[in-house]
């Protein structure tokens, strides 16, 4: 999780970079994006892995097929 944040961070700062070239910026907002999903989606995950009550299972769904003979 620690890397994500440090690679948003650098993404950060190449977008407010006064040196990064027209049409790039983009790129890196791009980046942010997706880190920020990443990210909390570990985050979730690391929460529900973490949480006594998310290791209870339930059923499978039955199948909606029928066979039809």
């Amino acid at each position: 999780m620690e890397r994500l944040v440090e690679l948003r961070a650098r993404c950060q700062r190449q977008t407010n970079s006064i040196v990064t070239p027209m049409g790039d910026e983009m790129f890196y907002r791009y980046q942010q994006y997706l880190i920020d999903e990443a990210a909390t989606t570990v985050g979730a995950l690391l929460k529900r892995s973490s949480s006594p009550t998310s290791r209870s299972t339930s059923p499978a769904a039955p199948s909606s097929r029928e066979s039809k003979n």
